[in-house]
């Protein structure tokens, strides 16, 4: 067990960097996490502005409690309890926070894991689920997985969790999601 854990990224550089991955881990590409459980963390995160060819952009933010982005990754008897998400910074864009990952990407499946009493919080037009924030691509599995007790908090527009009566298992770009035996 990971618990009482704050992750703060405060990257207030104007660099090239397109793209902010915060979490646990930052980001994971063909992995299998098995047995992790996180209590009590906190991730804090800055979404700002970067400057390409001297024009000033806004930079894609992923953040998740255990992982920012995910790849191809899968989830086995893992869960999150009594922990929050949060971006820092009220007008800002293109975010995707979750409780368990940011974004995910092609292959994930989850088993055996659930998310409990988590909080998830963002400034305006942010996709925010309570396992999953955004999925960009490829079919996600769950398999005997749960929600419960997740809070949403955006200060404008959000897009939140696809199969969630209160913000279950992501928002998707019009991808879907396959459950087994899962609620939220």
């Amino acid at each position: 067990i990971i618990s009482n854990l704050t992750i703060i990224n405060e990257d207030r550089s104007k660099t090239s960097v397109t793209t902010a991955y915060c979490g646990f881990f930052g980001r994971c590409t063909n992995a299998k996490i098995k047995n992790l459980a996180i209590e009590n963390m906190t991730i804090k995160f800055y979404n700002h502005d970067y400057y390409y060819t001297d024009s000033l952009k806004t930079r894609t933010s992923y953040s998740g409690v255990m992982v920012g982005e995910a790849y191809n990754t899968s989830f086995i008897n893992c869960y999150v309890e009594n922990s929050s998400v949060r971006n820092m910074q009220r007008d800002c864009a293109d975010i995707a926070l979750g409780g368990f990952v940011g974004n995910a990407v092609g292959s994930s499946a989850v088993e055996n894991c659930y998310v409990y009493h988590t909080d998830i919080c963002s400034g305006q037009n942010a996709c925010l689920g309570g396992f999953f924030g955004y999925v960009s691509s490829g079919t996600p599995k769950f398999k005997n997985c749960f929600v419960a007790d997740v809070k949403q908090n955006t200060s404008g527009t959000s897009h939140d969790g696809v199969l969630a009566t209160t913000y279950g298992f992501g928002c998707s770009n019009g991808m879907s999601i396959t459950t087994e035996n899962c609620y939220s």
